[in-house]
């Protein structure tokens, strides 16, 4: 049986170009895997995004409803005063919580997925909600009428 050096040639450029392939396919493959692996050791390293827009640090609010509103990285967990609140698409959230007049401090914990943790705390003073002239006037006078006729 005779070989054409034609007939070499052509196999060993198929040969080549198989090695290539898999060569190429083998650096894809480790690329995507690095970028994974980057992306995952970013989320373990940096703590979560957290700011809290409302209330301020040493404000004085008419109680006993206060808003706590921020911004955070999506889809971490969320705690306001150890209670699970829950931030939107976008990382907003906003949360209500019922204060009896009095000095507090409110603390907002974001917790991502590896245990990594950022807290946020605010001191505010809630003072006892004042009744105005026209509120107590109005319950004045449906409480009068209610057993005449």
């Amino acid at each position: 049986m005779i070989i054409s050096s034609d007939y070499l040639r052509e196999t060993q450029n198929h040969s080549r170009s198989r090695w290539r392939t898999k060569v190429f396919f083998i650096a894809v493959g480790v690329l995507v895997t690095g970028f994974y692996f980057t992306h995952q050791l970013r989320d373990w390293i940096v703590l979560p995004r957290l700011s809290v827009d409302q209330p301020t640090d040493g404000i004085t609010l008419q109680g006993p409803k206060v808003v706590v509103e921020g911004t955070t990285t999506p889809g971490i967990r969320l705690t306001v005063n150890g209670i699970t609140a829950y931030n939107e698409e976008n990382g907003h959230f906003r949360a209500e919580l019922l204060l009896p007049a009095g000095l507090h401090t409110i603390e907002v914990v974001a917790e991502n997925r590896f245990q990594r943790v950022r807290s946020v705390f605010r001191q505010i003073v809630v003072e006892e909600s004042k009744i105005s002239e026209t509120t107590m006037y109005n319950k004045q006078t449906a409480t009068s009428t209610e057993g005449e006729m």
